[in-house]
């Protein structure tokens, strides 16, 4: 043991004022820290909506029931997480009832938004092609035949057809 370490052993216990304080500060912790707990808590119901478990791509197919016994689930774990008291679970529970549609809703327009991304994404790669098959062209009438050869052979050996 140092020398600081002897020192802390013996001290003498802390003075009322000392124990007024530390009671205070786990009061305002208990007043910060439970709603960010909270939050967290409820951040995890709706991840946990959104489906980051198996048959997460299914979530649309599942019934009420089961979709609530999911709800439930997560709800369990949050107010087991943040100890909270069996109103406070209550409570969460009932938030978690009214916000899940509003994610799910958000869920499948996110869904429906990848997917139309996805499908304008194929034709501008369309759109590109066709591009470079009129660019392809156009060179092809500028170049000699021996040129053309050599660019051909260039290109099959780089194995992606560009000039990258």
């Amino acid at each position: 043991m140092t020398e600081n370490e002897n020192e802390n052993d013996d001290s003498p216990e802390p003075t009322t004022s000392q124990r007024r304080r530390r009671r205070r500060r786990g009061r305002r912790w208990w007043l910060f820290g439970f709603p960010i707990a909270a939050l967290a808590g409820l951040f995890a119901a709706r991840a946990f909506a959104h489906g980051f478990r198996e048959g997460c791509n299914n979530l649309d197919e599942l019934s009420v029931e089961e979709l609530g016994e999911r709800r439930e689930h997560v709800v369990e774990m949050a107010a087991r997480f943040i100890d909270a008291t069996p109103q406070q679970k209550t409570r969460l529970s009932a938030l978690a009832k009214e916000l899940t549609p509003q994610f799910l809703g958000l869920r499948k327009d996110g869904k429906a938004l990848r997917e139309d991304v996805r499908k304008q994404g194929l034709v501008l790669a369309e759109r590109g092609s066709q591009q470079w098959l009129v660019a392809y062209g156009k060179l092809a009438d500028i170049l000699t035949p021996e040129q053309r050869a050599e660019l051909a052979d260039h290109l099959q050996h780089r194995g992606h057809g560009g000039w990258h």
